[in-house]
C-alpha cells in the first residue's frame, strides 16, 4: 500500500507541474493538415536498402480506383494498397496479423500469428458471392485445430443502399480500418447474424435492416440462444431472446445520425468528413485515398478510464501516418509519436519505416525500425 501511495504521489506531482494542452496547443483544432507535408523522408526518390523514398516532386501515377466511391471499393482498395497485393504483415515482432487478398481485392483471410506459440494462432476467413458481397466470416481458434468458434452470415436485399452493420458509432475505429476490417458500412446489406459456440449452446446476435418510407433505416437487433446442431433461422428453437429496435436517420443516401451519433458529414467520394458522437467529435482528412482521421476531441471520460481529450494526426502524400500528437490525463500531459524514414517498394506500398512511440505511463522512448513483407499476385 505504501508503494502504491508513493507512486501515485509521484504521478500526481508530475501531472501537476506539466503545462496544459491549451498552453502547448492554443488552437484546439491543431494546425491544418493538407496530407502532403512532413512525409518523414527526403525527396528525390532514391533507392535505399531495397526500397525507395517518396518523391513529392515526382509522385507515382494516381491509381484509377481513387475515382471509385469509397464504399464501392474492394477491401484492398479501402486499405490503400497499390497493385495486386496478395498478403502483407509486419515482420519485426513474434506476433502479428497477416492480411490475405484474392486477385480481385477481397480480403479472404486475416490471420493472427504467434511464432512462439502456434496454439494461439487464429484464422479469420471470409467468403464472397459472385457479386462480390461478403456472405460469411468464420473465426477458427486455435487455427491448428481448425475449431470454428465464431461465424457471421450476411444477406443482401437492400439494393443500392449503404447500410451500417451494427451500432452507428463507428468513427472511433474507422480511421484504422484500412485493412477492410472492421467493416462498418456494407452496400445492399439486409441482415447480419453473428454466432458464438459456447460448448453447451450457441449464442447469436442478429441485425435486420429495413428502410421505411421516410428513407430512414430501422435496425432490429435480436439476441438469442439456440441448441447445438439446431438452425438459428428457426425462431421456435430460440431461447433467452431479447429484441431491440433503433433508427438510423439518413441524409443524401448515407447514414447521418442515430442513438449514439449526433451528426455525420461526408466528402463527395463517400469518405467521412466529420462525426459528432456522444463522447466526442471526429474530423477526417480530405483526400481521395484513405479514410483517415485528422483530429479527435473527447468530451467525456470513456469507460471510467483516464480520458483521452485530444488527438491530432498527420500523414504524408501516400496517406501513411507521420505524426500523432495526443493530449490526455485531464489535458495536462502530451505525447508525440512519429513514423519517419518511409521506404516504398516498386508499387509504392511502404515496406520500411521508423516508429518512435512515446510510452503512455512508464518506459523509455526510442525508435524502432519496422519492416513489412508484401507479396503480390503474379
Amino acid at each position: 500500500m505504501k508503494r502504491f501511495l508513493f507512486m501515485a504521489m509521484i504521478a500526481f506531482a508530475a501531472f501537476t507541474f506539466l503545462p496544459s494542452c491549451e498552453d502547448l496547443f492554443p488552437d484546439e483544432n491543431g494546425t491544418e493538415t493538407d496530407g502532403g507535408n512532413g512525409n518523414g523522408t527526403e525527396n528525390g526518390g532514391g533507392t535505399e536498402n531495397g526500397g525507395q523514398a517518396w518523391d513529392t516532386a515526382n509522385p507515382p501515377a494516381r491509381p484509377d480506383w481513387f475515382d471509385i466511391y469509397y464504399w464501392d471499393r474492394t477491401d484492398r482498395q479501402i486499405a490503400g494498397l497499390r497493385g495486386k497485393v496478395k498478403s502483407h504483415h509486419i515482420t519485426k515482432y513474434t506476433t502479428y496479423d497477416e492480411f490475405i487478398y484474392d486477385e480481385t481485392g477481397h480480403l479472404i483471410a486475416k490471420k493472427y500469428v504467434n511464432t512462439e506459440n502456434a496454439g494461439s494462432n487464429t484464422d479469420e476467413l471470409h467468403t464472397y458471392d459472385a457479386a462480390g458481397h461478403r456472405i460469411r466470416t468464420e473465426i477458427r481458434y486455435p487455427a491448428s485445430d481448425n475449431f470454428l468458434t465464431t461465424w457471421i452470415d450476411y444477406e443482401y436485399e437492400n439494393t443500392g443502399k449503404y447500410v451500417p452493420t451494427q451500432s452507428f458509432g463507428w468513427a472511433n475505429g474507422l480511421w484504422e480500418s484500412g485493412n477492410g476490417y472492421p467493416i462498418t458500412i456494407l452496400k445492399d446489406l439486409s441482415k447480419m447474424r453473428i454466432c458464438h459456440d459456447l460448448m453447451d449452446h450457441i449464442q447469436c446476435s442478429e441485425w435486420s435492416y429495413t428502410f421505411g418510407g421516410d428513407g430512414n433505416l430501422v435496425i432490429t437487433e435480436d439476441y438469442f440462444w439456440y441448441p447445438i446442431g439446431g438452425d438459428p433461422s428457426n425462431k421456435d428453437s430460440r431461447t433467452n431472446e431479447q429484441i431491440h429496435n433503433y433508427t438510423v436517420v439518413y441524409k443524401n443516401g448515407m447514414p447521418y445520425s442515430s442513438e449514439e451519433v449526433i451528426s455525420t458529414e461526408y466528402f463527395s467520394n463517400g469518405m467521412v468528413k466529420s462525426q459528432v458522437v456522444s463522447d466526442g467529435e471526429y474530423h477526417f482528412v480530405a483526400n481521395d485515398q484513405a479514410n483517415v482521421i485528422e483530429t479527435f476531441d473527447s468530451t467525456v471520460e470513456p469507460n471510467g478510464m483516464l480520458p483521452i481529450w485530444w488527438k491530432k494526426y498527420r500523414y504524408n502524400d501516400n496517406m501513411d501516418p507521420t505524426d500523432l500528437e495526443e493530449c490526455s490525463v485531464e489535458k495536462t500531459k502530451t505525447f508525440h509519436d512519429t513514423w519517419t524514414d518511409y521506404l516504398y517498394d516498386s508499387h509504392w506500398n511502404w515496406i520500411k519505416r521508423t516508429e518512435t512511440i512515446t510510452p503512455r505511463w512508464f518506459g523509455e522512448t526510442y525508435p524502432e525500425v519496422i519492416e513489412r513483407e508484401i507479396i503480390y499476385h503474379k
